[in-house]
């Protein structure tokens, strides 16, 4: 692993203007994850949950961590959401396995939302969980919320949804048969390449651990992606090195800014595209969206 790559990783911070706060971090190593049984529509469903199932398991299979990514198999929930009961009991949420939901919204929520639904006027994104739709506009390719305490940084759940109403994702290896790049959702998603799904998911899988954008161009976690790209379906030394110094095997989550680290190699820096939306789940958690690219 070069020396110049593992400087390139970069932490999720809980405030994205100030570095020196806590970063983002799982206290559980086991972390489950939920695939909506939903599916796509624009392509081949066990195909589609094939490479999201691959997807996560590009970071469960890095040698220098134990972080797993568990499949909890199929769910029929289509809310991206916290378990806001547990809020009046904070002391109980270290206790409650987490809802990992990773799902497609093939509608956009421009389309389908009435123009005065209230949904529309709050900072909280409830249109989506209302119309199940896509809400974060058309030149975003996925995204993951992420549920974590304000104080220390410890994520309690992340969701990652999929803009299937923009995007054509598609899982076929690059031009196959000579295949063309699909251009729009009516081009044939399984004889091009479009929007590929692993290299995303594994992008957004990386968020949903707690890491941000990385200045590394050839890693999974640089920001952004070109239509028929696939490179980033595997991690790159870069990835290796962040997931490796959150989560050492053998070892407690590595934490930085106001929470003291264990060990060295904490690896902070700025996150990219970050935006923290106060909700209403009290004070001592907040959620953070981020975004594909």
């Amino acid at each position: 692993m070069h020396a110049e790559l593992a400087q390139a990783f970069v932490r999720t911070h809980v405030d994205p203007n100030d570095n020196s706060s806590p970063c983002l971090f799982w206290g559980r190593r086991t972390v489950p994850f939920h695939l909506n049984a939903q599916g796509m529509n624009h392509g081949d469903n066990d195909a589609g949950f094939a490479a999201l199932r691959l997807s996560l398991q590009q970071w469960t299979d890095v040698d220098c961590s134990d972080f797993v990514y568990q499949d909890q198999g199929f769910s029929d929930d289509r809310m991206v959401s916290f378990n806001r009961a547990l809020l009046d009991q904070p002391m109980l949420v270290e206790d409650v396995t987490p809802f990992n939901n990773i799902m497609f919204r093939d509608r956009s929520c421009s389309d389908v939302v009435p123009a005065n639904d209230a949904c529309a006027s709050t900072t909280n994104n409830d249109c989506m969980n209302l119309y199940d739709c896509w809400d974060y506009g058309s030149g975003v390719i996925a995204l993951t919320t992420t549920t974590y305490n304000f104080e220390t940084g410890e994520i309690f759940d992340a969701d990652i949804e999929l803009n299937e109403a923009e995007f054509p994702f598609t899982t076929a290896d690059p031009y196959p048969d000579g295949g063309d790049v699909c251009g729009t959702l009516g081009a044939n998603p399984l004889s091009c390449v479009g929007t590929d799904l692993r290299n995303t998911v594994t992008h957004e899988s990386g968020h949903m651990l707690g890491l941000g954008h990385s200045a590394d161009v050839h890693a999974t976690m640089f920001a952004s992606a070109n239509t028929g790209e696939t490179s980033k379906r595997d991690l790159a030394d870069d990835d290796i090195a962040g997931i490796c110094a959150i989560y050492p095997t053998g070892l407690k989550a590595q934490t930085c800014g106001d929470a003291p680290p264990t060990n060295k190699g904490c690896g902070c820096g700025s996150a990219e595209g970050a935006t923290l939306l106060p909700l209403a789940l009290g004070g001592w958690l907040a959620r953070r969206r981020r975004n594909r690219g």
